[in-house]
């Protein structure tokens, strides 16, 4: 027959593992925590948001990205629209968009490294409605201002005439046709005199001869 001194060691000694094991599974006792990851909080303008036009985006994040790893890239209607690099200020991601941002849909995509090494990459969208103005507008309406001038009687009209008059003169390439005619008719006239020059001469030395 055991000893109830032994019984009563045995039990207690099963009793203590039991409420070991057990103390290491309670509710009460708290696991170590895993340490938790950067996340992206907002966005300025915010997932799918319709605006009139936008110069900056940012993203906000639950604690600070490291700024040697920051990638922002901006592409709409006519490509890539960001300017200059990303700037980093406490957990908040700055990117300038391009002064002449076409109205349509734009993709912001983003890629950051947290400080604990963790890579965070993602994607958001918006909308505006508002291009940049179109160019050339200040000279159609010079344009239109100066038409009422032109259709002044006497104003234009003379302005041509003049004009192509030295045109015309100038396309001739030379003298009027009647100098030229006026020209020829005096060399006659000189050559025909010449003639009627020499021959008394030489009469004149034929009857010195005889």
């Amino acid at each position: 027959m055991v000893p109830r001194t032994v019984s009563r060691a045995a039990a207690t000694a099963v009793l203590a593992t039991l409420a070991i094991a057990a103390g290491g599974a309670t509710p009460g006792a708290s696991a170590p925590a895993l340490p938790a990851h950067a996340q992206l909080v907002s966005t300025t303008p915010a997932d799918g948001a319709t605006l009139e036009s936008v110069e900056v985006v940012t993203m906000t994040f639950n604690e600070e990205p490291n700024a040697s790893f920051v990638q922002v890239r901006v592409t709409g209607p006519e490509g890539r629209e960001t300017q200059g690099d990303p700037e980093v200020d406490g957990t908040s991601v700055s990117q300038a968009l391009v002064a002449d941002l076409p109205a349509g849909d734009h993709t912001v995509t983003f890629r950051v490294v947290s400080v604990d090494g963790h890579p965070i990459s993602g994607e958001f969208t918006f909308e505006t409605t508002e291009g940049p103005a179109t160019p050339g507008t200040p000279t159609e309406g010079a344009a239109a201002t100066a038409e009422p001038n032109d259709s002044v009687p006497g104003v234009s009209a003379p302005a041509a005439t003049t004009a192509s008059t030295p045109t015309d003169g100038a396309s001739d390439g030379g003298p009027p046709w009647l100098l030229v005619v006026l020209g020829g008719l005096v060399v006659l006239v000189l050559l025909a005199g010449g003639v009627m020059l020499a021959r008394p001469r030489r009469d004149d030395g034929d009857s010195d001869r005889v």
